[in-house]
């Protein structure tokens, strides 16, 4: 009986001392409000503070400046993957303690209604050693009754210098308008989720706010805004009413930075939960989810996000993090890794041999004076664009990309490094056009030339990346402001990178993804014999920077079905079914078999027009 008592007081003391160091986890709110208070681990997002929808909220404008501090941030490696150890003993200046501290973040901002609009929401380059940043649309509410304290929450994104790799996280702190000018209050920021294969890792701290508030919006004129944008019946005409309610209190940054969130807003793709779709479409309603989300061979944390597009539908996963869902999954940011060979590399072919016929057939060695050398005399546009050059190492086809001395390219931050990498490294092994062997830097060099190409034919201080994409296409797919920007050489050529560096939200994936779809449609005839050029696998071929495999050795396909995707370092896919159906997941799980998710998919819903029959 003694024992038993004996136990029963121990259980209600554990469970007294455990409810007492719950109770003593600060919150985000407190951490931001206490000049001395410190945590030792991430806080799970479901503890954050929810936004609250008010009647009324003023619009402010003004600018805030983060700076972190370094007593109190904290990095924990999550990983230390074999990944990890190779970068690290290969770029071993580019992993310094330096990490632990965010880039200073200043930013200018707007808010509307209960969102506070960044005005640059595209990667921002920075002098930290290790990191640039790129920020979402976030939250913002009062927290008194006078309006004088302004809750925000809002998504930021670590991006590692010179690289792909993204870090997603979130920032809180408050706005006093009547602290302006001075260090107003603390900000705490984490992030416990990422894109990034070797550098896995939760980063939380705090830093001092400092904050210019520059101007508070009369609570009549934000409520006619209001008011006129809901009796808009037009998208065109609610840009028009909102343009003219705000050309009197805002600068003309501050409205075009309005009226770009109102546009997007009205602009994108409507989804549904992923779990919805067995529900939703009735050919889907037996459909092993579990397959579709690849839970066998992706963890969760691994997996930053999947989708599937079908037949006018999007429907999508939660973005999952180490501490719970993210909150902010409409904004969170996305690599594109290797899929820019495709998106980038290939579109910029596809799209400026419209305009110039004879474009696939220029030859290298006449656009870029560095590879004037004998070994790329014959080497054309379309070689580097389907990796045949002839010259290279090894024969096997991933060999080179994953030896160390192509750590000398991916290193590299200027052009004269990168390029000297791309016309020297390798030697003729074979004649141009005839194997497939992959190399980004083949894909920096064709950049390297259309950039020449276009600069040749527009005027010299055109820019590719602008011409086609920030000029042209991302307007028409009506892209987030994300995807304007991508990671170029650090010196006054600014080059494209061209084989990867761009970055996306998952409204910008869908659209792409869809637009790829019609491309690949067009350039791939079904009744085509030829697939495009033999890889290490017997079942994936390389066609004008497309990935395609034959779905049909592990489906019951009668015949070869080859699909088109494309592929990104560590772990991302994007599958092109056909024009109304597109698969993807972005992860950094290293896995990049999507054949069990397509498989499930065509017993549901056939891909391919014949089938084996079952007895």
């Amino acid at each position: 009986m003694r024992l038993v008592k004996w136990f029963t007081l121990f259980l209600l003391t554990l469970v007294s001392v455990t409810l007492s160091a719950m109770s003593s986890v600060p919150t985000p709110e407190q951490l931001i409000r206490t000049s001395d208070l410190d945590i030792h681990k991430p806080i799970n997002f479901d503890l954050w503070p929810k936004a609250i929808k008010q009647s009324f909220n003023p619009t402010l404008t003004g600018q805030v400046k983060l700076a972190s501090d370094k007593n109190r941030s904290h990095l924990v490696l999550t990983e230390q993957s074999d990944s990890y150890k190779f970068e690290l003993k290969t770029r071993a200046n580019d992993f310094t303690n330096q990490r632990v501290l965010l880039p200073e973040i200043e930013f200018d901002f707007v808010t509307l209604n209960h969102k506070i609009i960044p005005i640059a929401q595209s990667l921002q380059l920075t002098t930290h050693p290790h990191w640039d940043y790129i920020l979402g649309v976030g939250d913002v509410w009062r927290t008194d009754d006078q309006g004088n304290l302004f809750q925000v929450v809002m998504p930021f994104n670590l991006v590692e210098k010179n690289q792909n790799c993204v870090h997603n996280g979130i920032l809180t702190f408050v706005i006093n308008p009547k602290q302006s000018g001075t260090t107003a209050s603390q900000f705490y920021y984490q992030i416990s989720s990422e894109t990034c294969l070797y550098y896995k890792v939760d980063m939380w701290g705090v830093g001092a706010v400092k904050q210019k508030i520059k101007q508070k919006i009369k609570q009549k004129i934000n409520q006619k805004i209001k008011q006129k944008a809901k009796q808009a019946v037009t998208q065109n005409k609610q840009q028009e009413l909102v343009e003219s309610q705000l050309t009197t209190v805002l600068t003309s940054v501050q409205q075009k930075a309005v009226v770009r969130y109102v546009n997007q807003q009205q602009n994108k793709f409507p989804v549904e939960a992923i779990s919805q779709l067995p529900i939703a479409e009735k050919n889907l309603s037996q459909l092993d989810m579990a397959k579709l989300s690849l839970t066998k061979l992706i963890k969760p944390t691994d997996m930053t996000m999947y989708g599937l597009a079908f037949n006018g539908q999007y429907y999508v996963s939660q973005c999952q993090t180490r501490a719970g869902p993210y909150p902010f999954c409409e904004e969170l940011v996305m690599p594109s890794y290797s899929t820019a060979k495709t998106i980038f590399g290939g579109l910029s072919m596809y799209l400026l041999q419209r305009e110039y016929p004879q474009l696939y057939h220029q030859k290298v060695s006449d656009w870029v004076p560095q590879c004037d050398l004998p070994q790329w005399q014959d080497v054309t546009f379309l070689d580097l664009l389907n990796m045949t050059t002839g010259n290279y190492d090894s024969g096997y086809s991933t060999a080179d990309e994953a030896a160390e001395h192509s750590q000398q390219f991916f290193a590299a931050s200027s052009h004269v490094s990168k390029i000297k990498y791309a016309c020297q490294q390798f030697t003729r092994k074979s004649q141009p056009g005839t194997k497939f062997v992959y190399h980004t830097s083949d894909t920096y060099l064709l950049g390297t030339a259309l950039n020449q190409f276009v600069r040749g034919m527009k005027g010299p201080q055109t820019d590719l990346f602008k011409y086609v994409f920030g000029h042209d296409l991302w307007p028409k797919l009506r892209l987030s402001p994300v995807a304007y920007e991508t990671r170029r050489t650090s010196d006054k050529e600014q080059q494209p990178f061209v084989g990867f560096g761009l970055f996306f939200t998952r409204d910008d994936v869908f659209k792409v993804t869809r637009y790829l779809a019609n491309v690949a449609a067009e350039l791939f005839h079904p009744a085509s014999t030829d697939h495009g050029s033999l890889t290490n696998f017997a079942s994936t071929r390389y066609d004008q920077s497309f990935w395609k495999q034959n779905i049909a050795t592990h489906t019951d396909c009668a015949e070869p079905h080859w699909l088109p995707y494309l592929s990104g370092y560590g772990g991302i896919s994007v599958v092109l079914v056909s024009p109304t159906i597109q698969y993807f997941y972005f992860s950094d799980s290293g896995i990049y078999d999507w054949s069990l998710a397509i498989t499930e998919l065509h017993t549901r819903q056939a891909i391919c027009s014949k089938r084996t029959k079952h007895d």
